[in-house]
């Protein structure tokens, strides 16, 4: 093992690397490591994070999002993984759920990707679309959008250092809205803060979120980074507003479609 306080390991393989997951102190990793048959020796060439669930500085180990994850092959050949979500109040008669399934891949770098598995888009019920919406240091409350069991496609487009992002769940209180602010390299999600390069050179950030009431899971850039989040808004705060500070953004594109139930 890489770190004596790992534990859930999984290792697989995508093309001709094997990928170790485990799970660390702050949150659940990854090494992409080479496989000498004759030594029996794997040797780690790259790390990184599958979720930042956790954060560094999370006020309560015990208080976490995705963990404990499973990977296995369809028979399509795809790579699958499920993750433990935790972190729910207690008294509820019950802890945990799973996250949603996710595509495992690795990009030209060798960097792990994520993707929520197509099949989800069944769920997709009532679909709303937005593009090319300028938000000029404001805040704008997005008409006809709103709920707490809902997918999002968001496309930002960043013409100068302005801070941006979406304010979900919101309505009330302004400390129970669920906030996705990036500013300087980093998207704070919720409290958990990621490191995120946007995409050039047209200064993109992309953002696939899913809400499930207490849950938010956000794949970043396509899958390059992602966090798993149990939140606590207030039951009635349900809308969604997109925003700008210090600048000006453009949302070059807003999908939202409600969730339907898999049963």
């Amino acid at each position: 093992m890489h770190n004596n306080s790992g534990e859930c390991p999984n290792m697989i393989k995508l093309g001709d690397k094997w990928i170790l997951i485990y799970g660390a102190y702050k949150w659940v990793e990854y090494f992409v490591e080479n496989f000498d048959a004759e030594t029996l020796v794997f040797t780690a060439e790259k790390r990184g994070v599958v979720d930042y669930s956790y954060g560094p500085t999370h006020p309560n180990f015990w208080t976490r999002g995705l963990y404990a994850t499973y990977t296995f092959p369809d028979p399509n050949g795809r790579c699958i993984m499920f993750g433990w979500v935790s972190g729910f109040e207690q008294d509820r008669g019950w802890h945990g759920c799973l996250s949603l399934p996710r595509l495992l891949s690795l990009d030209q770098e060798w960097n792990l990707i994520q993707t929520p598995a197509p099949e989800l888009e069944s769920l997709r019920g009532q679909h709303r679309h937005i593009e090319n919406l300028k938000v000029e240091d404001e805040t704008i409350r997005l008409q006809w959008v709103d709920g707490d069991t809902i997918e999002i496609l968001a496309e930002f487009a960043r013409e100068n250092t302005a801070t941006m992002g979406l304010r979900l769940r919101c309505n009330g209180t302004r400390d129970k809205t669920v906030n996705l602010i990036y500013a300087n390299g980093i998207l704070n999600i919720a409290g958990t803060r990621v490191p995120v390069d946007l995409d050039e050179p047209s200064n993109a950030l992309k953002l696939h979120v899913f809400l499930d009431r207490s849950v938010i899971e956000v794949f970043i850039n396509d899958g390059r980074s992602c966090v798993t989040r149990v939140i606590y808004p207030s039951p009635n705060d349900l809308g969604i507003s997109v925003f700008s500070e210090n600048g000006s953004v453009t949302l070059k594109s807003f999908d939202s479609w409600q969730m339907e139930s898999v049963w």
